[in-house]
């Protein structure tokens, strides 16, 4: 580290000029496995952990757990303000490094500020209401909750620069440092004294960690924005936090009305259902972590005709995974959890058909935002949420929890449609229609016959094969080829022009 401090301004300027460069040649399809294998083991412990702490813990506390966690989603959505897409518009653009980095440290001041703000009104609000005693969480829980929400927009414009500046090998490292952190207290908690309080505060101890990591890595400048800056952060990220808040209600509020029209043990079902749901929203992040950064400056760089390919193969990735999810869950569940879970492979095909939609729509609503009109899309969701809601509450008291899963997988639809003719009016995609027919006619095949079929390798080979099968009409688009063809022949390019340079570097080191 003092041979760094101690080197001088045009050494440092070159050596941070190489690994730009160097950061700008690595493979995205590199960058995306990496990615994968540290969301797997930072989102995915809840599932990672599911067989053991399904064996410790009963239904019931499963869905209490679950429930706070919808509550922790719901405050860390309203203290984050979606300062992660304010870094990805307006630091994104900026040429310079240093100004890019100047102004992401105006971002983390800000981000720290309103984080601390914010939750000391929640906290004053839970410790002085006064709590019934037969209410279904305790003020401790709530507040061990408040600890988590606190640090998740801070936690998520640390990593979102870290996918900025492609240093995807140190998103990985800290994310196995929090993730084996998280593990072996929670390990040792059920081992020992598996409540849901003590759960809770393995999330906060590990939340704890991967800040101060995170802090220490990007060693952000402490330096507030302009008001002109800050004015016009928040008039792009408040928006996109409403509209997050108000998709809440499509993504998180369905506990309420599950455990308001059944219990907390059906509740626990469905949380292992949705588990699953999150898994293949999980699988899907590596290449929405690549692309949504880059989408912007891909269309000024490339075109829309190529970003339109690229997203549309994005749609074809998240179908095949949905289909892969439907039948290795099945047979995950089925093997690995007890009994009692096993109506949980049922409920599995309606929630990742909800997922999909969902999912969707943040695949198509490129238009909208790249013309900054995040407030339009505020109001498709807040129409979509309440007519969700509405659903919900009509359907829930009459068909139980399946009445609850087609009103979200309605509300997600109608909002997904919504946003892709929003977005085509904003910025015109040329999306091939018939492909899209397939993507959907093919999901809706295969989820049909996950639900019926129970024969436990019947599912394995299905879970193999129909991925491939749901692929190969993109696969056969002579864009697509031509596509992956020259990225193939650019990056063999780029590596023969690579290595005289660093031939001729090592013998002048000697």
């Amino acid at each position: 580290m003092s041979l760094r401090t101690s080197a001088t301004g045009s050494t440092t300027n070159a050596m941070s000029l190489r690994e730009g460069t160097i950061s700008q040649k690595q493979s995205p399809v590199a960058n995306m496995l990496i990615y994968g294998l540290g969301l797997v083991l930072n989102k995915g412990i809840s599932l990672i952990m599911l067989p053991l702490m399904a064996s410790y813990l009963q239904p019931q506390q499963i869905g209490k757990l679950d429930l706070l966690a919808s509550i922790g989603a719901a405050s860390g959505i309203v203290i984050a303000l979606a300062m992660h897409e304010v870094l990805y518009r307006f630091v994104g653009t900026e040429k310079q490094p240093s100004n890019q980095f100047k102004r992401a440290s105006e971002l983390y001041s800000s981000t720290c500020m309103i984080a601390v703000v914010i939750s000391l009104v929640l906290f004053s609000i839970i410790n002085i209401t006064p709590f019934p005693t037969d209410f279904l969480v305790s003020q401790f829980e709530l507040n061990l909750l408040l600890v988590c929400a606190s640090l998740e927009g801070v936690l998520g414009l640390s990593t979102a620069w870290l996918r900025m500046q492609d240093k995807a090998k140190t998103f990985l490292m800290v994310s196995v440092l929090s993730t084996t952190l998280q593990v072996g207290l929670i390990v040792v908690v059920l081992s020992t004294q598996p409540t849901v309080v003590n759960i809770l505060a393995c999330g906060a101890i590990a939340y704890g960690v991967q800040f101060l990591s995170l802090h220490f890595i990007n060693r952000f400048e402490w330096r507030l924005p302009s008001k002109s800056h800050f004015k016009n952060h928040l008039s792009y990220g408040v928006p996109l936090m409403l509209t997050a808040f108000v998709g809440f209600g499509l993504n998180g509020s369905e506990r309420f009305f599950l455990a308001y029209n059944t219990d907390l043990s059906t509740l626990g079902l469905y949380a292992v259902a949705i588990k699953f749901s999150f898994a293949m929203c999980i699988l899907m992040q590596p290449f929405g972590m690549w692309w949504m950064p880059k989408r912007f400056q891909y269309i000024n760089e490339h075109g829309i005709n190529k970003t339109c390919l690229v997203t549309q193969l994005g749609i074809s990735y998240l179908t095949a995974l949905t289909i892969f999810v439907a039948f290795s869950a099945k047979v995950f569940i089925s093997l690995a959890l007890p009994e009692s879970y096993v109506i949980s492979t049922q409920l599995l095909v309606g929630t990742l058909l909800v997922a999909w939609f969902k999912e969707l729509a943040e695949l198509m609503n490129i238009g909208v935002l790249y013309n900054k009109n995040t407030q339009q899309q505020f109001r498709v969701s807040f129409a979509s949420t309440l007519i969700g809601l509405g659903l919900m509450w009509g359907l829930g008291s009459e068909l139980g929890i399946w009445g609850i899963i087609i009103a979200l997988g309605a509300a997600q639809a109608l909002k997904a449609v919504l946003i892709y003719c929003l977005s085509q009016r904003q910025l015109f995609m040329p999306y091939q229609l018939k492909l899209l027919t397939v993507n959907i006619t093919s999901l809706f095949i295969f989820l049909y016959i996950a639900f019926h079929v129970s024969d436990l390798w019947l599912c394995t080979i299905l879970a193999l094969l129909s991925p491939i099968f749901s692929l190969l009409p993109t696969l056969l688009i002579k864009e697509v080829n031509q596509w992956v063809t020259n990225k193939v022949m650019s990056k063999s390019a780029d590596n023969d022009v690579l290595q005289p340079g660093e031939s001729s570097h090592c013998g002048s080191d000697r």
